[in-house]
Protein backbone atom coordinates (compact mmCIF):
# COMPACT_ATOMS: atom_id res chain seq x y z
CA UNK A 1 0.00 0.00 0.00
CA UNK A 2 1.41 2.93 -1.05
CA UNK A 3 2.05 6.17 0.86
CA UNK A 4 -0.84 8.92 1.10
CA UNK A 5 1.52 11.59 -0.56
CA UNK A 6 4.30 8.94 -1.86
CA UNK A 7 5.20 10.89 -5.01
CA UNK A 8 6.17 14.10 -2.56
CA UNK A 9 8.47 11.60 -0.49
CA UNK A 10 9.66 10.05 -3.53
CA UNK A 11 11.37 13.42 -4.58
CA UNK A 12 12.44 13.88 -1.38
CA UNK A 13 16.56 14.02 -1.18
CA UNK A 14 16.74 11.65 1.41
CA UNK A 15 17.81 7.85 1.45
CA UNK A 16 16.16 5.26 0.38
CA UNK A 17 16.21 3.20 3.84
CA UNK A 18 14.45 6.41 5.58
CA UNK A 19 12.15 6.19 2.48
CA UNK A 20 11.65 2.51 3.43
CA UNK A 21 11.69 3.21 6.99
CA UNK A 22 8.37 5.91 6.32
CA UNK A 23 6.45 3.59 4.47
CA UNK A 24 6.45 0.77 7.13
CA UNK A 25 5.57 3.72 9.73
CA UNK A 26 2.79 4.43 7.36
CA UNK A 27 1.46 0.71 6.96
CA UNK A 28 1.14 0.74 11.06
CA UNK A 29 -0.50 3.98 11.50
CA UNK A 30 -3.45 2.52 8.79
CA UNK A 31 -3.31 -0.85 10.31
CA UNK A 32 -3.18 0.14 13.87
CA UNK A 33 -4.26 -2.10 17.15
CA UNK A 34 -3.04 -1.55 20.35
CA UNK A 35 0.93 -1.90 19.87
CA UNK A 36 3.73 0.41 19.38
CA UNK A 37 5.58 0.05 16.41
CA UNK A 38 9.84 0.03 16.77
CA UNK A 39 12.21 2.14 14.43
CA UNK A 40 15.82 1.33 14.86
CA UNK A 41 18.46 3.47 13.32
CA UNK A 42 21.87 3.49 14.37
CA UNK A 43 22.90 7.04 15.34
CA UNK A 44 23.62 9.16 12.00
CA UNK A 45 21.70 7.09 9.74
CA UNK A 46 19.24 9.56 9.43
CA UNK A 47 16.33 9.79 12.35
CA UNK A 48 15.92 12.78 12.05
CA UNK A 49 14.95 13.45 8.50
CA UNK A 50 12.51 10.38 9.25
CA UNK A 51 10.69 12.88 11.76
CA UNK A 52 10.68 15.71 9.97
CA UNK A 53 9.70 13.77 6.63
CA UNK A 54 6.29 11.91 7.96
CA UNK A 55 5.20 14.75 10.16
CA UNK A 56 5.40 17.57 7.53
CA UNK A 57 5.22 15.38 4.17
CA UNK A 58 4.53 11.83 4.53
CA UNK A 59 1.30 12.65 6.85
CA UNK A 60 0.88 15.58 7.65
CA UNK A 61 -2.74 15.37 8.13
CA UNK A 62 -2.35 13.96 11.45
CA UNK A 63 -1.39 16.27 14.79
CA UNK A 64 1.83 15.06 16.31
CA UNK A 65 3.24 15.18 19.44
CA UNK A 66 6.99 14.09 20.05
CA UNK A 67 8.99 13.29 23.08
CA UNK A 68 12.62 13.91 23.21
CA UNK A 69 14.55 12.92 26.22
CA UNK A 70 16.14 15.96 27.00
CA UNK A 71 15.13 19.82 26.53
CA UNK A 72 18.48 20.93 24.87
CA UNK A 73 16.82 18.31 21.94
CA UNK A 74 13.81 19.36 22.04
CA UNK A 75 14.83 22.76 21.29
CA UNK A 76 16.83 21.10 18.17
CA UNK A 77 14.21 18.77 17.25
CA UNK A 78 11.70 21.96 16.58
CA UNK A 79 14.47 23.85 14.60
CA UNK A 80 15.12 20.87 12.22
CA UNK A 81 11.47 20.65 11.50
CA UNK A 82 10.62 24.04 10.59
CA UNK A 83 13.34 24.88 8.90
CA UNK A 84 17.38 23.37 8.82
CA UNK A 85 16.32 20.13 7.83
CA UNK A 86 14.80 21.48 5.02
CA UNK A 87 17.81 23.81 4.55
CA UNK A 88 19.95 20.99 4.41
CA UNK A 89 17.70 18.60 1.61
CA UNK A 90 17.42 21.53 -0.36
CA UNK A 91 13.86 21.47 -0.14
CA UNK A 92 11.67 24.78 -0.32
CA UNK A 93 9.85 25.41 3.00
CA UNK A 94 7.19 27.54 1.29
CA UNK A 95 6.00 24.24 0.01
CA UNK A 96 5.41 22.77 3.36
CA UNK A 97 1.94 22.54 5.12
CA UNK A 98 0.96 25.10 7.65
CA UNK A 99 1.31 23.30 11.15
CA UNK A 100 1.81 24.83 14.50
CA UNK A 101 5.35 23.62 15.30
CA UNK A 102 5.91 24.36 19.38
CA UNK A 103 7.26 23.12 22.60
CA UNK A 104 5.30 21.62 25.46
CA UNK A 105 5.35 22.68 28.66
CA UNK A 106 3.32 22.44 32.32
CA UNK A 107 3.54 26.63 32.64
CA UNK A 108 2.31 27.00 28.81
CA UNK A 109 -0.17 24.16 28.14
CA UNK A 110 -3.33 25.77 28.44
CA UNK A 111 -1.97 29.10 26.25
CA UNK A 112 -0.46 26.67 23.72
CA UNK A 113 -3.60 24.61 23.04
CA UNK A 114 -5.51 28.04 22.83
CA UNK A 115 -3.21 29.38 20.35
CA UNK A 116 -3.03 26.34 18.59
CA UNK A 117 -7.08 26.03 18.52
CA UNK A 118 -8.33 23.65 15.69
CA UNK A 119 -5.27 24.01 13.10
CA UNK A 120 -2.84 20.90 12.70
CA UNK A 121 0.12 21.00 15.30
CA UNK A 122 3.25 18.89 15.90
CA UNK A 123 4.38 19.62 19.48
CA UNK A 124 7.59 18.85 21.23
CA UNK A 125 8.06 17.75 24.47
CA UNK A 126 10.09 15.83 27.34
CA UNK A 127 8.96 12.79 29.22
CA UNK A 128 9.07 14.87 31.84
CA UNK A 129 7.01 17.63 30.96
CA UNK A 130 4.18 15.50 29.58
CA UNK A 131 4.07 13.42 32.79
CA UNK A 132 3.99 16.76 35.32
CA UNK A 133 0.57 17.80 32.70
CA UNK A 134 -1.15 14.48 32.86
CA UNK A 135 -1.16 14.56 36.57
CA UNK A 136 -2.21 18.36 37.26
CA UNK A 137 -5.31 18.04 38.37
CA UNK A 138 -5.69 21.80 37.00
CA UNK A 139 -4.92 20.77 33.61
CA UNK A 140 -7.04 17.38 33.63
CA UNK A 141 -10.14 18.33 31.41
CA UNK A 142 -7.73 20.46 28.95
CA UNK A 143 -5.47 17.30 29.00
CA UNK A 144 -8.32 15.02 28.42
CA UNK A 145 -9.05 17.44 24.80
CA UNK A 146 -5.35 17.15 23.92
CA UNK A 147 -5.24 13.48 23.90
CA UNK A 148 -8.44 13.20 21.85
CA UNK A 149 -6.49 15.83 19.51
CA UNK A 150 -2.97 14.02 19.17
CA UNK A 151 -3.18 11.39 16.26
CA UNK A 152 0.50 9.60 16.70
CA UNK A 153 2.84 9.76 19.00
CA UNK A 154 6.97 9.66 18.46
CA UNK A 155 9.38 8.88 21.07
CA UNK A 156 12.62 9.46 21.09
CA UNK A 157 14.27 7.17 23.40
CA UNK A 158 17.79 8.38 23.10
CA UNK A 159 20.34 7.21 25.84
CA UNK A 160 17.87 6.68 28.53
CA UNK A 161 16.28 3.50 29.44
CA UNK A 162 12.46 3.48 29.65
CA UNK A 163 11.21 3.66 32.86
CA UNK A 164 7.67 1.58 33.50
CA UNK A 165 5.61 5.58 34.24
CA UNK A 166 7.06 6.28 30.45
CA UNK A 167 4.92 3.71 28.97
CA UNK A 168 2.00 4.44 31.40
CA UNK A 169 2.00 8.13 30.29
CA UNK A 170 2.49 6.87 26.56
CA UNK A 171 -0.02 4.12 26.40
CA UNK A 172 -2.90 6.34 28.04
CA UNK A 173 -3.23 8.19 24.63
CA UNK A 174 -3.99 4.71 22.88
CA UNK A 175 -2.97 6.19 19.83
CA UNK A 176 -0.13 5.06 17.50
CA UNK A 177 3.15 5.28 19.26
CA UNK A 178 6.62 5.04 17.02
CA UNK A 179 9.48 4.38 19.19
CA UNK A 180 12.92 5.64 17.64
CA UNK A 181 15.93 3.73 18.89
CA UNK A 182 19.53 4.33 17.93
CA UNK A 183 20.15 0.76 19.67
CA UNK A 184 18.80 -2.96 19.42
CA UNK A 185 18.68 -2.66 23.39
CA UNK A 186 15.74 -2.32 25.18
CA UNK A 187 14.86 -2.64 29.04
CA UNK A 188 11.83 -4.09 28.28
CA UNK A 189 9.62 -4.11 25.35
CA UNK A 190 6.44 -4.17 27.34
CA UNK A 191 7.02 -0.79 28.65
CA UNK A 192 5.47 0.46 25.10
CA UNK A 193 3.84 -2.25 24.33
CA UNK A 194 6.12 -2.98 21.11
CA UNK A 195 5.34 -5.41 18.12
CA UNK A 196 7.98 -7.85 18.41
CA UNK A 197 6.84 -9.32 15.02
CA UNK A 198 6.54 -6.06 13.19
CA UNK A 199 9.05 -3.01 13.17
CA UNK A 200 11.52 -1.19 11.02
CA UNK A 201 15.41 -2.21 11.79
CA UNK A 202 18.93 -0.71 9.50
CA UNK A 203 21.53 -3.09 10.60
CA UNK A 204 24.65 -1.23 11.68
CA UNK A 205 27.26 -3.47 9.71
CA UNK A 206 24.66 -2.35 6.71
CA UNK A 207 25.15 1.01 7.26
CA UNK A 208 29.29 0.89 6.93
CA UNK A 209 28.91 -1.18 3.96
CA UNK A 210 26.89 1.52 2.41
CA UNK A 211 28.65 4.19 4.04
CA UNK A 212 26.20 5.95 6.28
CA UNK A 213 28.60 5.87 8.69
CA UNK A 214 32.80 5.21 9.18
CA UNK A 215 34.26 2.60 10.12
CA UNK A 216 35.40 2.43 14.01
CA UNK A 217 39.14 1.80 15.28
CA UNK A 218 39.56 1.14 18.89
CA UNK A 219 43.55 1.93 20.12
CA UNK A 220 44.50 1.93 23.60
CA UNK A 221 45.46 4.91 26.64
CA UNK A 222 46.58 2.76 29.16
CA UNK A 223 49.45 4.90 31.12
CA UNK A 224 50.35 3.57 34.52
CA UNK A 225 50.00 5.41 36.79
CA UNK A 226 46.68 6.82 34.80
CA UNK A 227 46.47 10.81 35.55
CA UNK A 228 44.81 13.69 33.93
CA UNK A 229 48.08 14.34 32.88
CA UNK A 230 49.68 10.85 31.51
CA UNK A 231 46.15 10.52 29.94
CA UNK A 232 46.30 13.81 28.03
CA UNK A 233 49.76 13.75 27.36
CA UNK A 234 48.88 10.00 25.36
CA UNK A 235 45.76 11.00 23.79
CA UNK A 236 47.24 14.20 22.43
CA UNK A 237 50.43 11.93 21.46
CA UNK A 238 47.76 9.20 19.63
CA UNK A 239 46.05 12.22 18.08
CA UNK A 240 49.03 13.18 16.17
CA UNK A 241 49.87 9.98 14.42
CA UNK A 242 46.53 10.23 12.96
CA UNK A 243 46.30 13.58 11.93
CA UNK A 244 47.13 12.71 8.25
CA UNK A 245 44.71 9.68 8.20
CA UNK A 246 41.71 12.33 9.33
CA UNK A 247 43.41 14.64 6.78
CA UNK A 248 42.53 12.38 4.11
CA UNK A 249 39.33 11.65 4.70
CA UNK A 250 38.77 15.84 4.81
CA UNK A 251 38.79 16.31 8.29
CA UNK A 252 40.70 19.19 8.26
CA UNK A 253 39.86 20.55 12.11
CA UNK A 254 38.88 16.63 13.64
CA UNK A 255 36.86 17.19 17.18
CA UNK A 256 36.92 15.29 20.18
CA UNK A 257 34.84 13.63 23.42
CA UNK A 258 36.66 13.01 26.33
CA UNK A 259 34.22 11.50 28.59
CA UNK A 260 34.43 11.67 32.31
CA UNK A 261 32.35 10.67 35.13
CA UNK A 262 32.21 13.96 36.97
CA UNK A 263 32.20 17.77 36.96
CA UNK A 264 35.44 17.95 38.66
CA UNK A 265 37.49 16.19 36.68
CA UNK A 266 35.85 17.75 33.39
CA UNK A 267 37.19 21.25 35.14
CA UNK A 268 40.47 19.74 35.90
CA UNK A 269 41.25 18.36 32.27
CA UNK A 270 40.05 20.89 30.15
CA UNK A 271 41.83 23.63 32.71
CA UNK A 272 45.31 21.12 31.54
CA UNK A 273 43.99 21.44 27.97
CA UNK A 274 43.95 24.82 27.78
CA UNK A 275 47.07 25.47 29.29
CA UNK A 276 48.82 23.02 26.67
CA UNK A 277 47.12 26.01 24.28
CA UNK A 278 44.51 23.46 22.74
CA UNK A 279 40.80 24.90 22.50
CA UNK A 280 38.20 23.23 25.00
CA UNK A 281 35.58 23.65 26.95
CA UNK A 282 33.59 21.38 29.10
CA UNK A 283 29.78 20.64 29.48
CA UNK A 284 27.46 19.53 32.56
CA UNK A 285 24.33 20.85 34.30
CA UNK A 286 26.65 22.33 37.62
CA UNK A 287 28.48 24.62 35.54
CA UNK A 288 26.13 27.34 36.02
CA UNK A 289 26.75 30.30 35.38
CA UNK A 290 28.46 29.30 32.16
CA UNK A 291 32.37 30.86 31.57
CA UNK A 292 34.47 30.87 28.43
CA UNK A 293 35.28 27.39 29.21
CA UNK A 294 33.01 25.69 31.11
CA UNK A 295 28.78 25.53 30.06
CA UNK A 296 25.88 23.70 31.01
CA UNK A 297 24.72 23.41 27.34
CA UNK A 298 25.98 21.72 24.30
CA UNK A 299 27.08 24.79 21.90
CA UNK A 300 24.93 25.13 19.21
CA UNK A 301 26.29 23.97 15.80
CA UNK A 302 27.17 27.98 14.81
CA UNK A 303 29.40 27.96 17.61
CA UNK A 304 31.15 24.03 17.37
CA UNK A 305 33.72 25.51 15.57
CA UNK A 306 35.55 27.76 18.65
CA UNK A 307 36.38 24.18 20.12
CA UNK A 308 38.64 21.36 19.36
CA UNK A 309 38.09 18.77 22.42
CA UNK A 310 34.60 18.75 24.24
CA UNK A 311 34.75 16.93 27.80
CA UNK A 312 31.83 16.04 29.45
CA UNK A 313 29.90 13.05 31.43
CA UNK A 314 26.88 12.81 29.47
CA UNK A 315 26.14 15.75 27.52
CA UNK A 316 27.50 14.56 24.65
CA UNK A 317 25.52 11.41 24.18
CA UNK A 318 22.86 12.94 22.17
CA UNK A 319 21.95 15.98 20.18
CA UNK A 320 25.87 15.86 18.02
CA UNK A 321 25.42 15.75 14.64
CA UNK A 322 28.31 17.25 12.95
CA UNK A 323 30.68 15.20 11.57
CA UNK A 324 33.94 16.83 12.54
CA UNK A 325 33.79 15.18 15.53
CA UNK A 326 35.63 11.61 14.95
CA UNK A 327 37.23 10.93 18.19
CA UNK A 328 36.19 9.48 21.57
CA UNK A 329 38.22 9.37 24.48
CA UNK A 330 37.11 7.54 27.12
CA UNK A 331 38.74 8.59 30.55
CA UNK A 332 36.63 6.77 32.54
CA UNK A 333 34.19 4.09 31.97
CA UNK A 334 30.54 3.85 30.83
CA UNK A 335 28.52 2.18 33.74
CA UNK A 336 26.40 0.39 30.40
CA UNK A 337 27.49 -0.68 27.31
CA UNK A 338 24.53 0.83 26.41
CA UNK A 339 25.81 4.04 26.69
CA UNK A 340 29.34 3.18 25.13
CA UNK A 341 27.31 2.69 21.82
CA UNK A 342 25.43 5.74 21.94
CA UNK A 343 28.80 8.09 22.65
CA UNK A 344 30.59 5.99 19.79
CA UNK A 345 27.84 7.05 17.49
CA UNK A 346 28.63 10.58 17.63
CA UNK A 347 31.32 10.12 15.92
CA UNK A 348 30.46 8.02 13.03
CA UNK A 349 28.31 10.47 10.88
CA UNK A 350 29.42 10.15 7.31
CA UNK A 351 26.57 12.20 5.61
CA UNK A 352 28.30 12.94 2.52
CA UNK A 353 28.96 9.08 2.20
CA UNK A 354 32.60 9.44 1.28
CA UNK A 355 34.67 6.40 0.85
CA UNK A 356 37.90 5.49 3.44
CA UNK A 357 36.11 7.16 6.64
CA UNK A 358 37.27 6.09 10.17
CA UNK A 359 36.41 7.20 13.44
CA UNK A 360 38.93 6.39 16.19
CA UNK A 361 37.93 5.51 19.99
CA UNK A 362 40.76 5.88 22.54
CA UNK A 363 40.25 3.38 26.12
CA UNK A 364 42.16 2.15 29.14
CA UNK A 365 41.27 -1.52 28.27
CA UNK A 366 41.01 -2.71 24.67
CA UNK A 367 40.22 -5.73 24.87
CA UNK A 368 37.19 -5.23 26.76
CA UNK A 369 36.34 -2.18 24.89
CA UNK A 370 36.28 -4.44 21.81
CA UNK A 371 34.56 -7.22 22.93
CA UNK A 372 31.66 -4.95 24.04
CA UNK A 373 31.44 -2.95 20.88
CA UNK A 374 31.60 -6.88 18.61
CA UNK A 375 28.70 -7.80 20.61
CA UNK A 376 26.76 -5.36 19.92
CA UNK A 377 27.53 -5.72 16.11
CA UNK A 378 26.78 -9.30 16.30
CA UNK A 379 23.75 -8.21 18.54
CA UNK A 380 22.24 -5.79 15.95
CA UNK A 381 22.98 -8.51 13.11
CA UNK A 382 21.20 -11.42 15.02
CA UNK A 383 18.40 -8.84 15.50
CA UNK A 384 17.58 -8.54 12.13
CA UNK A 385 18.60 -12.17 10.78
CA UNK A 386 15.69 -13.08 13.37
CA UNK A 387 13.22 -10.87 11.95
CA UNK A 388 12.07 -10.52 15.77
CA UNK A 389 12.78 -8.78 19.07
CA UNK A 390 13.77 -10.53 22.29
CA UNK A 391 14.23 -8.67 25.87
CA UNK A 392 14.66 -10.17 29.19
CA UNK A 393 11.22 -10.96 29.49
CA UNK A 394 11.37 -13.52 26.66
CA UNK A 395 14.24 -15.13 28.70
CA UNK A 396 11.96 -18.26 29.55
CA UNK A 397 11.86 -19.28 25.69
CA UNK A 398 14.22 -17.35 24.28
CA UNK A 399 17.47 -19.93 24.62
CA UNK A 400 16.51 -21.64 21.26
CA UNK A 401 17.21 -18.22 19.46
CA UNK A 402 20.10 -16.60 21.08
CA UNK A 403 22.05 -17.50 24.00
CA UNK A 404 23.21 -13.46 24.88
CA UNK A 405 20.33 -10.63 25.85
CA UNK A 406 21.58 -6.97 27.06
CA UNK A 407 19.82 -6.23 30.05
CA UNK A 408 20.69 -4.29 33.41
CA UNK A 409 23.76 -2.24 31.40
CA UNK A 410 25.63 -5.11 29.64
CA UNK A 411 25.42 -8.31 27.82
CA UNK A 412 24.67 -11.24 29.39
CA UNK A 413 25.00 -14.98 29.04
CA UNK A 414 21.15 -16.10 29.36
CA UNK A 415 20.54 -19.60 31.74
CA UNK A 416 17.56 -21.37 31.94
CA UNK A 417 15.65 -21.12 34.83
CA UNK A 418 14.12 -24.29 34.63
CA UNK A 419 17.05 -26.30 35.05
CA UNK A 420 18.28 -24.42 37.99
CA UNK A 421 17.29 -25.02 42.08
CA UNK A 422 16.10 -21.65 43.52
CA UNK A 423 18.03 -22.06 46.62
CA UNK A 424 21.25 -23.30 45.92
CA UNK A 425 21.64 -20.42 42.97
CA UNK A 426 20.40 -17.23 44.20
CA UNK A 427 22.40 -14.92 46.74
CA UNK A 428 20.44 -12.94 48.99
CA UNK A 429 21.24 -9.24 51.06
CA UNK A 430 21.55 -9.23 54.76
CA UNK A 431 18.42 -7.72 55.04
CA UNK A 432 14.67 -9.05 55.30
CA UNK A 433 11.26 -6.98 55.36
CA UNK A 434 9.09 -9.21 58.10
CA UNK A 435 5.07 -9.04 58.20
CA UNK A 436 3.29 -10.83 60.97
CA UNK A 437 -0.16 -12.52 59.83
CA UNK A 438 -3.08 -12.99 62.17
CA UNK A 439 -3.64 -16.46 61.15
CA UNK A 440 -6.62 -16.04 59.01
CA UNK A 441 -4.72 -17.35 55.88
CA UNK A 442 -2.64 -20.27 55.05
CA UNK A 443 0.42 -19.92 53.51
CA UNK A 444 -0.16 -21.15 50.31
CA UNK A 445 -3.08 -19.01 49.73
CA UNK A 446 -1.20 -16.08 50.90
CA UNK A 447 2.08 -17.14 48.25
CA UNK A 448 -1.25 -17.38 45.34
CA UNK A 449 -2.57 -13.95 46.71
CA UNK A 450 1.01 -12.84 45.91
CA UNK A 451 1.51 -13.96 42.57
CA UNK A 452 -1.74 -12.70 41.60
CA UNK A 453 -0.82 -9.36 42.67
CA UNK A 454 2.47 -9.44 40.87
CA UNK A 455 0.65 -10.41 37.93
CA UNK A 456 -2.04 -7.58 37.80
CA UNK A 457 1.75 -5.29 38.05
CA UNK A 458 3.42 -6.83 35.04
CA UNK A 459 5.79 -8.24 36.83
CA UNK A 460 7.36 -11.25 35.09
CA UNK A 461 7.64 -14.05 37.26
CA UNK A 462 10.30 -16.48 36.10
CA UNK A 463 10.18 -19.24 38.13
CA UNK A 464 8.94 -20.11 41.52
CA UNK A 465 10.19 -22.91 44.42
CA UNK A 466 8.32 -23.72 47.52
CA UNK A 467 11.38 -24.92 50.05
CA UNK A 468 9.49 -26.17 52.70
CA UNK A 469 5.60 -25.27 53.78
CA UNK A 470 6.37 -21.85 55.38
CA UNK A 471 8.79 -20.33 52.33
CA UNK A 472 8.54 -19.50 48.75
CA UNK A 473 11.02 -18.36 46.16
CA UNK A 474 10.03 -16.51 43.68
CA UNK A 475 12.50 -15.69 41.12
CA UNK A 476 10.85 -12.16 39.15
CA UNK A 477 11.85 -8.99 36.85
CA UNK A 478 10.16 -5.52 37.75
CA UNK A 479 8.50 -3.84 34.71
CA UNK A 480 11.05 -1.07 35.00
CA UNK A 481 13.96 -3.72 34.57
CA UNK A 482 16.20 -5.37 36.70
CA UNK A 483 16.42 -9.19 37.12
CA UNK A 484 15.84 -9.75 40.62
Amino acid sequence: MALKNQKEVNLLNIWDHQKEALAQIDEYIKAYTDKSFLVKMPTGTGKTGVFASLTRIANPDINYIIITPSTALKFQIIEELKTRFWNKIGYDVSNLKNQSIDSLIPSNFIDTMNLIGDNPFILVTTIQALQAISVNPTLEIGYKEFQKKVGCIIFDEGHKEPAFTWGETVRSFKKPTILFSATPYRNDYKVFNVDKEKFFSIEHTFCIKERYLRELEIREINEIPQTISTFLTKLLSEIKKIEKILQAQGIAKPKTIIRCENADDIKKIVKALTKLKKSAIGIHEAFTPPTKTLTPQVPKAADQSKYDFYVHQYKLIEGIDNPDFCIVAIFSDFKSTRLLIQQIGRVLRNPQRLPDQKAFLFCKDKAKTTTEWNNYLKYDESLDSRNKLFDITDILKVNRDVSTLYFAGTFRELINVNNIDLKDSILFQKKVNAYQQDGTIDFKDLSQSLIDEWNSRDYHILKTQFIDNNALLILYIKPVGGIK
